[in-house]
């Protein structure tokens, strides 16, 4: 088995970008950056944690779907037909990154071309949010890599996987979880809730989601899989 992590980074060395590599760093695989115009120190952290990092000029805001089909048609010279990515953010983290290994195996004994991990939005440290939009969502972030895979052309919203991902057989298992920071701090919340409103069509979302970013939330402390799999 050959895993590849795959990430679109930007000005993240302030954030929660030690975390996510520190967490990588166990996972059984190499982790290919592509460095989206970062001013600050993001680019070298992922070379010192032994990333292959790609730097370019910044694309990503402008349009995600093509930086992020640039970023796949760059990682290819790297992978084989065959092979798994798992596509993750720069501030998520996988909640047991050593049994990535055996969630592929089982994928590959049930014939499955992409695995989906249960998505965990945290609030806080120690809790994550399970009200309205933000509980029950599964994501098909690890997947067998194909060649010639395409990602949605869309300004925003576009989706981290390639397109066929939506079409293929997919393990859905409980045990690995991904867990996204990208809303623990409020500073962060305000910021994505000003963007999402002023590019709401371009990322897909209706304004009751884009609103719930600075609701208040009802969370729940991060207990593993006992908690995922009860209702809120």
């Amino acid at each position: 088995m050959t895993l590849a992590i795959s990430m679109i980074c930007r000005n993240e060395a302030d954030r929660h970008l030690i975390r996510t590599m520190e967490n990588v760093a166990r996972m059984p695989g190499r982790c290919y950056v592509t460095d989206d115009g970062s001013t600050d120190d993001t680019a070298n952290i992922c070379e010192d944690f032994g990333c292959v990092v790609r730097r370019t000029a910044p694309q990503f805001w402008q349009h995600e779907g093509q930086a992020r089909q640039a970023h796949m048609e760059w990682m290819a010279q790297f992978l084989s037909p065959g092979d798994w990515i798992l596509a993750l953010d720069a501030d998520e983290t996988i909640n047991y990154p050593e049994r990535l290994e055996h969630a592929i195996s089982s994928a590959d004994r049930l014939g499955d071309q992409a695995v989906s991990l249960p998505l965990f939005e945290f609030w806080t440290e120690t809790e994550y949010r399970v009200d309205g939009y933000w509980f029950g969502a599964h994501a098909p972030v690890l997947y067998r890599w194909r060649e010639g895979a395409k990602i949605a052309d869309k300004e925003m919203g576009c989706g981290r996987e390639p397109t066929f991902v939506r079409n293929v057989q997919v393990f859905r298992q409980t045990v690995v979880h991904l867990l996204h920071w990208g809303y623990l701090y409020p500073e962060d919340r305000t910021r994505k809730h000003k963007a999402y409103t002023e590019r709401l069509g371009g990322h897909g979302h209706d304004n009751g989601h884009v609103n719930s970013i600075i609701a208040e939330p009802t969370l729940r402390s991060y207990e593993g899989a006992s908690s995922w799999m009860s209702s809120p």
